[in-house]
């Protein structure tokens, strides 16, 4: 015998469940960012274990085949750097920092930090990759993994601000035009344009929704044609970097500033070197150089700016008696 009741509920469930998502509040772009950050460490991760690995273990792959892997690893984790070097920049350090050892403090104790990370992982495989090395790559490898599931707890548990994307953003300008461009994230690799591209567009996805929320119609598009740019003209030695500095770089993080302000976002404003209203790297005030000052009785002064240039120019305080500061820092040669 039918029973007309449960058909009667599991129509008005369905009829609920309809009605939930089509009047439900829209996913605020703070979370679509966290959701979007959670998802290229997600594919970071399972790229690094169940491609890059699975490929150093079996002994079949060549080093032009590795090296090809590690481009791509790379390029997975520069679709979310904007991220990990503003919200979990000490994992960032293990993951892509120089590959030098480091000093630090752990608690009240001086401790030294062996490299570790993408840059290392770079060394063993360019310019030739020395089979004798794999035990240590699948080490380093094993190591990045571990690094991977830190982020994962940090995004799976951290809300994210509207202020904190605008500020990491720009300051994802600044580091593609210090460090990407440059040559300093892949100095052996030299895939630094593609690099730069990827993290572009990482950020062009994060902020299209604010673009959209602003009525900004040229970010996006200054967006695109930087990354065409970076994609067009990829050998790095002759790579013009004035003309994309002051062309795209420049004109990108102002374009950002403004939208910022145009959403009247509400920001938590911090101590730091680089001033967070900075539009450019090269405004006149875009550092705070009392930033790092212990007290106000240090702070800068038009005294201490005279002794400073007399000090540097100063002679006698060379061992010689013979040369100075400015001796090799030279003011018309913009103090190289």
């Amino acid at each position: 015998m039918k029973k007309p009741w449960l058909l009667f509920m599991l129509m008005a469930a369905v009829a609920g469940y309809s009605l939930f998502i089509y009047t439900r509040e829209p996913v605020s772009p703070e979370r679509q960012v966290s959701a979007g950050i959670l998802s290229q460490v997600d594919s970071l991760s399972v790229f690094t274990q169940t491609v890059f690995i699975p490929a150093v273990k079996s002994g079949k792959a060549d080093g032009r085949q590795l090296r090809q892997l590690f481009l791509r690893m790379r390029i997975l984790y520069k679709r979310f750097e904007w991220a990990a070097e503003y919200f979990t920049g000490s994992t960032s350090r293990f993951v892509n920092g120089p590959p030098v050892e480091e000093i630090g403090f752990v608690g009240p104790l001086v401790q030294s930090f062996r490299p570790e990370g993408l840059q290392v992982v770079e060394a063993l495989l360019f310019p030739r990759y020395d089979t004798t090395s794999r035990r240590q790559l699948l080490l380093e490898l094993e190591k990045l993994t571990g690094r991977y599931d830190a982020y994962g707890a940090y995004y799976s548990n951290i809300p994210i601000a509207n202020w904190q994307v605008f500020d990491a953003s720009k300051l994802e300008v600044f580091r593609v035009l210090t460090l990407g461009i440059t040559g300093f994230d892949d100095p052996l690799s030299l895939n630094s344009m593609e690099e730069c591209a990827a993290a572009l567009e990482s950020l062009k996805a994060v902020l299209s929704p604010y673009a959209k929320m602003g009525r900004d119609d040229t970010l996006v598009p200054l967006m695109d044609s930087t990354i065409t740019y970076l994609r067009r003209n990829k050998k790095f030695n002759s790579f013009d970097r004035a003309y994309f500095i002051t062309t795209f770089g420049n004109r990108l993080s102002g374009r950002i500033t403004r939208l910022e302000k145009k959403l009247n976002v509400p920001e938590i404003r911090y101590n730091r070197l680089l001033r967070q209203d900075a539009r450019t790297l090269f405004d006149t005030n875009a550092f705070d150089v009392n930033a790092f000052a212990p007290g106000p009785e240090y702070f800068l002064s038009k005294q201490k700016i005279t002794l400073g240039k007399q000090l540097f120019a100063d002679k006698a305080l060379s061992g010689t008696g013979t040369r100075s500061c400015a001796s090799c820092h030279q003011p018309a040669r913009a103090f190289t």
